[in-house]
C-alpha cells in the first residue's frame, strides 16, 4: 500500500465516525396543540395563565414555541397573522418580514431585534384554530444552524 493514501484513509475513517454520532435534537410531540417540533435538551412546556409554551434556553440559545389555541370559530387567519406581527413590535425592532409557507399554510417570518439581548427569528401561523408563534435566537446569530435546525423542525400535526 502506498504511504500516501494511508493518511486520506484514516481522514476519511475519521469523518465517517464523526457522522455516526446521534444527533442531540430529539422531536417533542405535542398533540393537544396539534404541533410537534425539535429541541436539542427537554424543553420547559406547560400553560401558566396564558397560551401554551414550549420552551429551552441553554444560555446561547432560545427556543420555543408559543400555541393559542382558543381562537374564535370563525377568525380570519391572514388578519390573525397581520395582527400578531404587528404586536410583535412590542417586544424589539421589527424587520426582514416575509411571507412563508409550511404545507398549505400560510405564514409570516420576520426578525426583532431586541434592546438586550439576541436577534430573534419569528415564524406566525393559524392553523386548526391555534396561532403559533415559533421563535428562536441564538448569540452566534440569526442565522446559526441552531435557529434554522429548531425553526426547520416545527411541523403540524
Amino acid at each position: 500500500m502506498n504511504v500516501k493514501v494511508l493518511p486520506g484513509l484514516l481522514m476519511a475513517a475519521l469523518a465517517l465516525a464523526a457522522c455516526s454520532h446521534p444527533s442531540p435534537w430529539k422531536e417533542y410531540v405535542y398533540a393537544d396543540q396539534h404541533f410537534a417540533v425539535a429541541f436539542t435538551a427537554p424543553p420547559k412546556a406547560g400553560k401558566e395563565m396564558g397560551p401554551f409554551l414550549a420552551e429551552m434556553n441553554d444560555g446561547k440559545t432560545d427556543l420555543g414555541v408559543t400555541a393559542a389555541c382558543n381562537l374564535p370559530p370563525g377568525a380570519n387567519p391572514a388578519q390573525l397573522v397581520d395582527s400578531a406581527t404587528e404586536r410583535t413590535r412590542e417586544n424589539g425592532t421589527v424587520h426582514d418580514i416575509t411571507a412563508i409557507t409550511l404545507g398549505q399554510t400560510a405564514g409570516r417570518q420576520m426578525l426583532v431585534d431586541q434592546a438586550s439581548g439576541p436577534t430573534v427569528t419569528q415564524r406566525v401561523f393559524v392553523k386548526n384554530g391555534c396561532l403559533y408563534l415559533v421563535f428562536a435566537a441564538s448569540k452566534d446569530g440569526p442565522k446559526s444552524e441552531a435557529v434554522t435546525r429548531f425553526l426547520d423542525s416545527f411541523r403540524f400535526l
